[in-house]
């Protein structure tokens, strides 16, 4: 007569568990290599004129009225020149389209000066 093996179905849960974990702690690895290898992701500029790019920034800021944002976030959000985001946030700035927290810093150094005398 043949050996007869016992089959336990809880060590062959216990193996998959295992090679589950695993699995994924290796992706980690692979993911964590990478990040190292390659650095953070490109973004991906779009070749667009002041007018469009004017037109998707305005829209942006009415999408989201009362958040603050920086020319980098629009390229990054956008894939907008970062060059020529900020000279359209320059421009809204000047028409009063949109408002910069400058002002707002400006007036509590202003504020803590005057305290300080």
């Amino acid at each position: 007569m043949g050996n007869i093996k016992y089959h336990d179905k809880h060590s062959d849960i216990k193996l998959l568990i295992k090679y589950i974990k695993l699995q994924t702690e290796l992706q980690s690895n692979i993911d964590d290599i990478h990040k190292a290898i390659c650095g953070p992701p490109c973004i991906e500029l779009r070749d667009i004129n002041y007018e469009q790019a004017r037109k998707e920034i305005e829209l942006f800021f009415k999408e989201n009225h009362g958040k603050e944002y920086y020319p980098s976030d629009l390229m990054e959000m956008l894939g907008i020149d970062f060059r020529l985001a900020a000279r359209i946030c320059n421009d809204l700035e000047t028409e009063w389209k949109i408002q910069s927290n400058i002002d707002e810093v400006e007036n509590a150094i202003k504020r803590l000066e005057k305290a300080m005398i």
